[in-house]
């Protein structure tokens, strides 16, 4: 029985053999009588279909499961192909170009309409990115600017939206669930994109370079490229969660290597001018990086060096899809191989994302147990007030607008309605909870104080009090509330409406009254 492979064996990462035919059926040169030999600039693979960009203009769209060319796109030619990416939940494609032009096309019927999007400016487009429903579409150009499009197929209608200005040249896009990832030459934002708020990776700016980032699969966290053969990675929010330092790791005397069958490769030694650039998903916790001719498998939980390899040529782009890595490089016969990496390694990391899957499971589940027992406890500790049927609920960890832990806010009121002021952004809330209080009171016009809070005696069963006596009363239940200067208008306004309500007339300062209006 053969020993299984660990990390830092060679072949961890290889090109498997037989070459799929796919690989094989991209055209080598271009034109009529005049022929042009083809220069790839850039590539996309989704589930099994990949597409691949040329310098001539022309976007090639091959199924992988056939070893078919079933699209061929060339109605810019003569302008280089920037970036291409595949959205095979709707089977259509984007690719921008270098004088900015962006086209949106379907890549299985020839009928579906065609979106051309042309900038007046002309600053190519450099990343690009689809939402993972597939209905958005967000582009970075070197401008910085970042646009949003978002696409209804079945009606045949676009939206364009600009959604940032970066202020510096668009690097790389990566997009989960709600959240875009945004790298430019100066730094990395995160932006919400059902809110629009905007949050700069980590609180240091670092020095220019085209340093990536991209979010892992399952989108729980982003890996960031960083100076000095570092990577970041970081949370939902921002917020840098771990710092993995490779320098010494790649520095060591060798390297476990990538074997292929197809180009000349050699060991990566180490150079001091080594960064890392773009970042790929590969995996669940594995990365994809390169710097000119270079290119690294890195596994950033562990600090480790899956694999490595040097080519002849420098390489022109990369895109990852499940366990496999597409290479493209300029300059040799054949200019993209397939890399996969080894099922043992694919194995293991199946097994440590289970893991980690429970995991939350688990811990949600404990968190939601946490919630439900400070939801019993805040129930025992509510008090029905008798005299106006609203309920004070005491929430664990917070303060009152004093800041001091013993008073508190009745339920639904905001601290700018208690104190008698607008409370500016918080107007809208303060006024629902303002006409809920209202309705509360006003609700049941025929019926005793004790119907209202859920008594069910009849009112002949007791004397009825006179108002004196009741408002005696609440004066007593409510002297300590009305100690606190931030709460006393709105407990002023609450006795006055609940006096009208037994003697028929209208408070001062309700709705209608000369101090309300």
């Amino acid at each position: 029985m053969s020993e299984a492979p660990k990390v830092g064996d060679d072949g961890l990462v290889s090109e498997p053999l037989p070459i799929p035919a796919a690989l094989q059926c991209l055209p080598m040169e271009v034109g009529g009588l005049k022929k042009h030999t083809v220069v790839y600039s850039c590539l996309d693979a989704a589930g099994q279909s990949l597409a691949v960009g040329s310098e001539q203009g022309y976007v090639w769209v091959v199924d992988l499961s056939t070893g078919r060319l079933t699209r061929e796109l060339n109605d810019f030619k003569g302008t280089v192909v920037a970036a291409v990416r595949l959205n095979i939940t709707h089977d259509h494609i984007a690719y921008g170009m270098t004088d900015g032009t962006l086209r949106v096309e379907s890549i299985t019927k020839h009928t579906l309409k065609k979106y051309t999007i042309r900038k007046r400016d002309g600053h190519p487009v450099n990343a690009l990115v689809w939402s993972q429903d597939g209905s958005y579409l967000y582009c970075g150009y070197a401008s910085g600017r970042i646009l949003q499009f978002h696409f209804d197929f079945e009606e045949g209608v676009m939206e364009a939206t600009p959604v940032l200005e970066c202020g510096s040249p668009v690097v790389q896009l990566s997009a989960s669930r709600q959240l875009l990832l945004i790298s430019t030459l100066a730094r990395t934002w995160l932006l919400e994109t059902d809110s629009g708020r905007v949050t700069q990776v980590g609180t240091r700016d670092r020095k220019p370079g085209g340093f990536g980032g991209c979010f892992s699969p399952s989108g729980g966290v982003a890996y960031l490229a960083r100076p000095g053969l570092r990577v970041w990675t970081a949370d939902g929010t921002g917020k840098v969660q771990m710092t993995s330092k490779f320098r010494d790791s790649l520095a060591s005397s060798r390297l476990p290597s990538i074997p292929t069958h197809t180009w000349s490769v050699s060991p990566a030694q180490f150079s001091d001018s080594w960064q890392f650039s773009l970042v790929y998903p590969l995996l669940s916790r594995l990365i994809v990086t390169l710097q000119e001719r270079t290119l690294w498998v890195l596994d950033p939980e562990n600090i480790a060096v899956v694999g490595a390899m040097t080519v002849e040529h420098p390489i022109t782009a990369i895109a990852t899809s499940g366990s496999c890595i597409y290479v493209l490089c300029g300059g040799v016969g054949r200019p993209l191989v397939r890399l996969s990496v080894h099922p043992a390694i694919v194995r293991a990391d199946a097994a440590a994302s289970e893991s980690r899957q429970q995991v939350e499971v688990d811990s949600g589940q404990s968190t939601l147990k946490d919630e439900g027992e400070s939801k019993a406890v805040s129930t025992e500790s509510c008090r029905v007030d008798e005299l106006t049927g609203a309920s004070e609920v005491e929430v664990p960890g917070c303060e009152s607008p004093a800041g001091e832990r013993g008073e508190r806010e009745p339920p639904g009121l905001d601290a700018s309605v208690l104190a008698g002021t607008s409370g500016g952004t918080d107007a809208t809330p303060a006024s629902k909870a303002e006409s809920f209080e209202l309705q509360s009171l006003q609700s049941s016009p025929d019926k005793s104080p004790e119907e209202e809070s859920g008594s069910q005696q009849k009112p002949s069963a007791k004397p009825r009090p006179t108002p004196e006596l009741l408002l005696e009363g609440m004066k007593v239940e409510l002297r300590e509330l009305r100690e606190m200067t931030v709460l006393k208008p709105a407990l002023d306004k609450l006795s006055g409406l609940f006096y009208a309500k037994i003697v028929g007339d209208k408070p001062r300062g309700a709705p209608g009254g000369q101090a309300g209006d």
